[in-house]
């Protein structure tokens, strides 16, 4: 339980979605420090990270599917993918675990799995790096995430538009690997949902 109440953006259809980031205009920069992410930065109407201490609450106060929704070049849709029971530890590292994960059954709205390979990982950001890579994946990146060797995704990267709408190739972009390839990634919301 939070010491104190916060501020959440919220969605009340089908039993509620908790918005813990919004990545879609470019307004907010990502790359911020340890503490920017423990407390949260940015306009819950805009672009945003709600907090990692908050995260943590929430997570550990009740059973919470998580759900990333992308949009990117390649797709008329956006795309989902969901990891159940997800948990955010609340020991100062903010190591992210879930017990599965699945996409949407139709393929052009399937997000690919980014954090198979991260869970149990702690959160790194460029003053805090705690990936097991011998870089700062998060210095490299410029964003704070979920980290070991750098990554398959980066949705909270430096967004950018493209005219060709393919990535430009630099670490610092958003992108999501799995399933999108090189196409740009326009935009990343994750949000809560109460199982």
């Amino acid at each position: 339980m939070a010491p104190t109440p916060f501020k959440v953006r919220c969605l009340m259809q089908s039993g509620g979605y908790t918005y813990i980031q919004q990545h879609v205009d470019g307004s907010t920069h990502f790359n911020r420090s340890w503490q920017k992410y423990k407390d949260g930065f940015g306009n819950l109407s805009k672009d945003f990270w709600l907090g990692n201490a908050k995260i943590g609450y929430i997570t550990n106060g009740r059973d919470e599917t998580l759900s990333f929704i992308t949009k990117d070049m390649s797709s008329t849709s956006t795309r989902q993918r969901i990891y159940t029971f997800f948990i955010l530890s609340q020991d100062g590292l903010y190591s992210m675990t879930y017990e599965g994960t699945w996409g949407h059954t139709i393929p052009d709205r399937s997000g690919g799995d980014c954090l198979d390979d991260l869970k149990g990982q702690p959160f790194s950001t460029f003053d805090h790096d705690n990936d097991d890579s011998t870089l700062n994946c998060a210095q490299k990146h410029q964003s704070g995430f979920w980290f070991k060797n750098c990554t398959p995704c980066n949705p909270n990267g430096v967004w950018s538009e493209t005219p060709d709408g393919k990535r430009a190739g630099l670490p610092e972009e958003m992108f999501w690997i799995p399933v999108i390839g090189d196409n740009l990634l326009l935009s990343c919301t994750i949000y809560l949902k109460a199982i």
